[in-house]
């Protein structure tokens, strides 16, 4: 059986084994990158719309009493 045989024998298997690998990368590609845009928001301190109101909140409290 030559080299070329055993590849059209098996062409299924290889093709199923590289759907999954092409499938598990882009899995763990976009797990990475949701991670990287999650420490660069903690880094850059880009806030929600809930924090930064909850931040205006307590500065609103904090500014009453020291009136």
């Amino acid at each position: 059986m030559t080299f070329m045989e055993m590849l059209e024998a098996n062409v299924a298997i290889l093709f199923a084994v590289t759907l999954v690998s092409l499938i598990l990368n882009l899995i763990l590609f976009l797990k990475i990158a949701t991670l990287n845009a999650e420490v660069a928001r903690l880094r850059g301190g880009a806030l929600t719309r809930e924090e930064l109101e909850i931040l205006k909140a307590r500065l609103t409290r904090l500014k009453k009493l020291t009136r």
